[in-house]
Parts: C-alpha cells; structure tokens; sequence
C-alpha cells in the first residue's frame, strides 16, 4: 500500500490541478484517520488475515530474477535483521514494522 499524505494531483507545466474535487488519499493517512488505529497496527491486522487464509498450493507464479539483485536484496534484508541465518524471511510481523515504520 502506498504510504504518504493526501494530495491533488496536478500538471505538470501549469500546476493546475487535474480536478479540484479530485483528492489522492494514500492508505498510511487514510485508514489511521478513519479506524482510530496506526498504520502499523492495520497492517498487522491485514497480514494476520493473509496468514490465516495461506495455501500454499496457490503460489506458482515464477520470475527470472538476475544473481546480482538477489544478492544485494539479500544483503540489505541482512542487514535490516530480516531475515535468519538460513536466509528465509522468518518473522513476516518484522518485515510490517521495517515497512510502516516512520
């Protein structure tokens, strides 16, 4: 989900907006305001329905991904403390909080 505050879109060279009752609410403003809960606390919510409703029967989607970005991706999620020695992403609520944190 896209994280940032409200905003109108606008063109580029007049600065005019698109539409003035056109508003982009992005979903680290809008769902804290309307639920009374952090954008942290919603997307914890959010992934322990995913985690409930997993089959892991549904995942055959396969992408060619070159050595060299695996690698760095793996280094930076290392760093970050991610991921375990094995290199598995092991506590999915760690990566909710690397991402929602401010």
């Amino acid at each position: 989900m896209d994280r940032g505050m409200r905003y109108i879109k606008r063109e580029l060279k007049t600065s005019k907006p698109h539409s003035v009752n056109t508003e982009v609410w992005l979903s680290d403003f809008f769902w804290p305001f309307f639920a009374n809960y952090s954008y942290e606390e919603l997307m914890t919510a959010v992934l322990d329905v995913l985690i409930e409703a997993y089959a892991p029967d549904q995942l055959s989607a396969q992408v060619d991904v070159p050595a060299e970005l695996v690698e760095a991706f793996g280094d930076s999620c290392r760093r970050a403390g991610l991921v375990d020695k094995s290199g598995r992403f092991n506590d999915p609520y760690k990566l909710v909080e690397f991402f929602c944190r401010e």
